[in-house]
C-alpha cells in the first residue's frame, strides 16, 4: 500500500494544459492527472487480484453468525425518511 501512498503523495492531482489560452472560454487552464490516475488504478487492481486469489481461513463463529443473520435492517426507504 506504501507505493499507492508514493503515487498519490508523489504526483500532482492537475496539470497544465498545453492547449490553455486565456483568450478561449471553454478551456481550462488545468487538466485532470490522466497518467496518475492510470497508475493508481493499474496498482489498486494489482493488489485486489493478490488479495482476492489468497484464501481466508475464518472459523464460523454460531452464535456471531445467528446473530448477524437475524439482525434488525432498516430499508431505504426508511433511510430516506430520517
Amino acid at each position: 500500500m506504501s507505493d499507492v501512498t508514493f503515487l498519490e503523495e508523489g504526483n500532482e492531482d492537475y496539470v497544465k494544459n498545453p492547449h490553455f489560452s486565456s483568450t478561449q472560454e471553454m478551456v481550462h487552464e488545468k487538466l485532470i492527472n490522466m497518467e496518475k490516475k492510470e497508475l493508481l488504478f493499474q496498482r489498486v487492481f494489482k493488489n485486489l487480484k493478490l488479495f482476492q486469489s489468497l484464501p481466508y481461513p475464518f472459523e464460523k463463529h454460531h452464535a456471531l453468525h445467528l446473530k448477524c443473520m437475524t439482525m434488525y435492517s432498516i430499508s431505504e426507504k426508511e433511510l430516506d425518511a430520517l
